[in-house]
């Protein structure tokens, strides 16, 4: 799944180094551990969408800023 998001070097430029290891970790898990590979594309594109914008998965941002 890493090769979807290094394909867009800005996305992996925020995944990289942007995020504390421990973001990206839980967001690896986020999108591996989806049952169905619809969800897992489905997340991966929510991933990249984030990272192009310079922000978190949304389950992972702060609520209010």
């Amino acid at each position: 799944f890493l090769n979807q998001i290094k394909a867009n070097e800005k996305a992996w430029d925020y995944y990289q180094n942007k995020l504390t290891p421990y973001t990206r970790k839980a967001t690896n898990h986020w999108v591996m551990s989806a049952k169905r590979e619809s969800t897992k594309e489905r997340r991966m594109k929510i991933l990249i969408e984030s990272s192009l914008e310079g922000k978190k998965i949304p389950m992972y941002r702060q609520k209010g800023k």
